[in-house]
């Protein structure tokens, strides 16, 4: 059997004009079938946000480091 190679899934969101573009990180998690993820998983979307913004702010700080061969 072969092992699963995993692959990104882009969900673009439909605007005026024709226009797509990726969903924000607040649409993801306000659509109903995440938040029943999350619900059932007991994971409280405030904490995750925290998290999730303690996240983007450390990187944000730090360089992106190159990894050596």
């Amino acid at each position: 059997m072969k092992p699963h190679k995993r692959t990104a899934v882009r969900i673009p969101i439909r605007e005026e004009r024709d226009f797509y573009r990726e969903p924000t990180l607040d649409e993801m998690l306000s659509d109903s079938i995440v938040e029943a993820l999350m619900r059932a998983d007991a994971v409280d979307p405030d904490e995750l946000g925290a998290m999730l913004g303690r996240v983007a702010r450390a990187l944000r700080a730090e360089p992106v480091r190159q990894a050596s061969a």
